[in-house]
């Protein structure tokens, strides 16, 4: 979404959109899908010739479940606020008086994309069965024909 810093009139320009972020790589941040994903928010620039960014990014982001890998929708509600300046990093070209804020828009999704989630009715699903269980760091057994090891590690310490 590119905007002309030139037509910015002084109380700001408002910003009421629906984005699609096409062409990104959603699943490489473990995203399947983006949906109604929608933009509210002004830009102004102010006296120091900052142009400041107020908005809210909001939609429903697909994901998969981390038991059994089926998708669920996770809703989602940011709050922007950015002072752009020359020396930012994102696409203020002042030269041409544009400014291109999908980047910034991108970065506070991908910021939003939760490690790992589950559906309610998988959380009490049994991480173990015939033959097999689920091991974490915090429940790692000794094996014990490894125990005399294990001896020998404690008595160094």
């Amino acid at each position: 979404m590119i905007i002309d810093l030139v037509n910015i009139p002084k109380d700001g320009l408002k910003l009421d959109e629906s984005i699609n972020f096409e062409g990104y790589d959603l699943k490489s941040v473990g995203i399947e899908e983006l949906k109604d994903v929608k933009l509210n928010g002004s830009v102004k620039i102010n006296i120091a010739d900052e142009v400041i960014l107020k908005a809210n990014l909001s939609g429903t982001m697909i994901l998969l479940d981390a038991i059994d890998s089926s998708e669920i929708e996770y809703p989602f509600n940011i709050e922007i606020e950015e002072n752009l300046t020359d020396n930012d990093e994102y696409n203020l070209e002042k030269t041409q008086n544009t400014l291109d804020i999908m980047n910034i828009l991108w970065q506070n999704i991908v910021l939003e994309v939760p490690m790992r989630v589950v559906k309610k009715e998988n959380e009490n699903v049994s991480l173990q069965g015939e033959g097999w269980e689920l091991i974490s760091d915090d429940t790692k057994k000794v094996d014990p024909r490894l125990s005399p090891l294990m001896d020998l590690l404690n008595r160094k310490e």
